[in-house]
């Protein structure tokens, strides 16, 4: 191996290293390990900055605005909230999320679903584990029902145009995602249901006796209760 060779594979290695400690943000431990490479000589800057300059990136960002659009405006979270207040059925459960997931990304996606399904499991007082888990693999056979379900199949599309391939269509890979997804649903509302874990989660002494708060006021000088205890301010009620 050449020198080059060796000082990619420890920048390599150094920031898988550092992206499982978790102490630093994904995009400044990525960033560092470009730069690092640039100023050993071992890449130049047209290369570093080559997947700036790459579509796939543009059109992951423009996804994840209409993803954050979709949260804002809760287009999906009236129907999931509708879905799980009727019956709580894990197979209407996958099979929204798995077509929802097939033109919104899927991390997003289970980012704005996951603290819907665990609110309604609390009120409801059933174990989030039964219905988290179908949420995230229905997501993830979602994706691949169509181009813009996950942001690999952009990758990949991307990787294939460099290659001097056509870049994949938007419905091309339906032909083998749908039945992939429909057989995956299938199996996560028969066999999987009966695998799912019934985990409830542990309380702590704090939960047992109740959570204990502090509260801090500022009181304005002259105002209605300057100069006042908190019984007679009625704030000990």
């Amino acid at each position: 191996m050449t020198l080059d060779a060796w000082i990619a594979l420890v920048v390599i290695l150094s920031c898988v290293v550092v992206l499982i400690v978790d102490r630093l943000a994904p995009v400044v431990v990525l960033g560092g390990a470009v730069v690092s490479l640039m100023f050993a000589n071992v890449i130049d800057s047209e290369i570093a900055l080559s997947g700036l300059a790459s579509p796939a990136p543009a059109t992951i960002g423009a996804l994840y605005i209409l993803a954050g659009a979709v949260t804002a405006t809760g287009t999906f979270s009236r129907v999931f909230d509708r879905l799980l207040d009727r019956n709580g059925s894990i197979v209407m459960l996958a099979a929204v999320t798995a077509a929802a997931s097939s033109v919104v990304p899927n991390t997003p996606l289970v980012a704005m679903f996951a603290p819907r399904v665990v609110r309604w499991s609390q009120l409801n007082g059933v174990s989030a584990s039964r219905f988290l888990l179908p949420l995230s693999f229905a997501s993830v056979l979602g994706g691949v029902i169509t181009l813009i379900g996950t942001s690999t199949n952009l990758v990949v599309s991307d990787l294939l145009s460099r290659s001097g391939e056509e870049p994949l269509g938007v419905l091309e890979i339906t032909v083998v995602g749908l039945p992939v997804a429909v057989v995956g649903v299938g199996v996560l509302s028969t066999i999987g249901m009966r695998l799912l874990p019934e985990r409830a989660a542990a309380l702590s002494d704090v939960d047992r006796r109740g959570r204990e708060f502090q509260l801090a006021a500022r009181v304005t000088a002259g105002g209605p209760i300057a100069g006042r205890t908190i019984a007679e301010s009625g704030l000990r009620n």
